[in-house]
């Protein structure tokens, strides 16, 4: 039972989540209460119950109805078919909910008490009336408008429970799909029939893929309770899909786990897109574990008549190509092999988290940073920079209050161009390449797609401003850099540059707000003649081919994006 609450927990709180990163703006308790109380939709409701049931719906009896609580009660409970106590209880939590909402936006003292109180109210109108399925929506549309995260965990739990044991209740077509599933969930492992109609509540990736997360993990466990053949198979696929889409090396080991059977069967029912992303992100867990052989066996799987039949998955940057020569490469790299040509062709083949991994380990003996920010990238940005600076200006920059020459070469911070940086007097190649690539993003040819500041003042329109050449570092912009600083060293600047780690990047973010700093990646030939520059400006990005011509650096545009 607690796996299963658990769950429950995080797939609230991911669908919360999942909500903000599509860009759905939030609203406050308030709101979404008087939203659910609009006097046309309780209406609407009401007909439509109506005609179903034969009874009204209880909260627009509630909500035309002028009468003293007693009477009321007992209208509601003639009127909507529900035992009296239900009607009680239903109209005490109707009462409270506004109040309750008003001070849990406010952060009142009597926040948890009053929300309390109106969730438990509802719950409660719900377990006395088992057989309402009226009863049962309200509560559950209750819990989705207020979120887990603003409830207590009593009434939550006992409605749960109380659902796993009443299902013909939650598996109502009006009852909400997510809350159901929930509740579907809590019955496993020891009930077939919960498994079984979890298994029939379909997928929950038109919710988010954070909660077909979850999903997929529990539709396979169900799978298994049902014992059923074909619905192992498919449970299979949806688990497979959704670990192979975010490139989960523990996707290698479920499909090994699975029987010769359930495994042909997964491949046969994808389709053609489906299947290559499957073959390619088994392929490259594979690789990942340094298992050359099991690798090749996985991408045998591509028949001809596969090859030749069917949707053709779409060539991503060129990456069917290169997909299977770098996995493969990167099982068992090979020292005496130059890997300039397979990472330059930027494919990580075995989705984001396996693919950079596989990719930090073909590139870990040339392209050492490269190699490091690959791994950075899979960690996330967790890690905290340690201490925290207290001047404004000198976190910003990410430089040391206490030192008034933060890198030590002799050049106070106020006038450094690069105040974290050393400038030794020797740039070396990688120094003045990524310095001819600074000038080619901020004006200095024919790109001038790198941003130091919006100015919307004065229309509607943005106006990008190219980077100030002011020879005074403190009295122009700061543009913001993440890239290993050892890169950057003595580099030529008349304008303040302040170079961060993908973790204080992270940190800075989160604490003063989005802002467009540039990701600058390096990947260099052994010969050290040509070289591959990514960079990514969060809203725009692309990347230069580079060849070292009578020692200067010549940039060809390889490809560029913008969203």
């Amino acid at each position: 039972m607690s796996r299963w609450i658990a769950a429950l927990v995080l797939s609230v709180s991911l669908a919360g989540t999942a909500r903000r990163h599509r860009g759905e703006q939030r609203t406050s308790l308030v709101e979404a209460v008087e939203q659910s109380r609009k006097i046309e939709a309780l209406r609407a409701r009401d007909a439509e119950f109506k005609k179903s049931s034969g009874a009204r719906w209880p909260l627009f009896v509630i909500a035309e109805t002028r009468e003293k609580p007693d009477a009321l009660a007992k209208r509601v409970a003639k009127e909507s078919d529900v035992p009296l106590e239900a009607a009680v209880k239903l109209i005490a939590a109707w009462n409270s909910e506004p109040a309750a909402a008003k001070a849990k936006d406010a952060s009142a003292q009597d926040s948890a008490v009053l929300a309390a109180q109106t969730a438990q109210d509802y719950v409660d109108a719900a377990l006395k009336a088992p057989a309402s399925d009226a009863l049962w929506q309200i509560a559950a549309q209750f819990i989705e408008r207020w979120r887990l995260a603003n409830l207590p965990a009593g009434p939550v739990s006992a409605f749960v429970e109380g659902g796993a044991k009443y299902r013909e209740r939650v598996t109502n077509v009006n009852f909400p799909k997510f809350l159901r599933w929930q509740i579907l969930a809590v019955a496993l492992p020891s009930d077939p029939g919960a498994a079984l109609a979890l298994l029939t509540a379909g997928s929950l990736r038109e919710e988010s893929y954070y909660l077909e997360a979850i999903g997929s993990e529990i539709a396979w466990d169900a799978a298994r309770v049902v014992g059923d053949r074909k619905e192992r198979e498919k449970a299979l696929a949806r688990r497979l899909e959704w670990l192979i889409f975010y490139g989960q090396d523990d996707g290698l080991q479920l499909f090994r786990s699975a029987s010769p059977s359930e495994q042909d069967a997964v491949f046969d029912a994808a389709d053609t897109s489906q299947k290559e992303r499957l073959r390619i992100g088994l392929a490259a867990a594979a690789a990942l574990q340094g298992d050359a052989k099991g690798a090749r066996s996985l991408l045998a799987r591509k028949s001809i008549l596969w090859r030749l039949g069917g949707e053709q998955e779409r060539d991503y940057k060129g990456c069917n190509e290169f997909n299977e020569r770098v996995l493969l490469a990167a099982a068992a790299p090979d020292p005496a092999e130059d890997p300039y040509d397979l990472l330059a062709s930027e494919c990580a083949p075995g989705g984001y988290e396996v693919g950079q991994r596989l990719v930090a380990n073909l590139a870990r003996a040339d392209a050492p940073q490269f190699a490091a920010a690959s791994l950075e990238r899979t960690a996330g940005f967790s890690r905290r920079m340690a201490g925290e600076m207290e001047d404004l200006e000198e976190e910003r920059l990410g430089t040391d209050p206490f030192n008034a020459d933060t890198d030590g070469d002799g050049i106070p911070d106020g006038q450094d161009p690069l105040p974290q940086v050393a400038d030794d007097g020797k740039p070396d190649a990688t120094t003045e390449l990524l310095a001819t690539v600074i000038r080619r993003l901020s004006g200095g040819g024919e790109s001038n797609a790198l941003i130091t500041g919006i100015d919307t003042s004065g229309d509607d329109k943005i106006h990008i401003p190219k980077r100030s050449l002011s020879t005074d570092p403190a009295g122009g912009r700061t543009t913001f850099i993440v890239a290993d600083r050892a890169l950057l060293k003595s580099l030529p600047s008349a304008e303040r540059i302040a170079v961060l780690t993908p973790a204080e990047m992270e940190l800075a973010r989160r604490k003063f707000g989005t802002f467009f700093p540039m990701d600058l990646e390096v990947i260099k030939s052994r010969d050290g003649r040509r070289a591959h520059v990514i960079w990514d400006a969060s809203w725009t990005g692309g990347s230069f081919e580079a060849t070292l011509v009578e020692g200067r650096w010549q940039l060809k545009v390889v490809r560029s994006w913008i969203t």
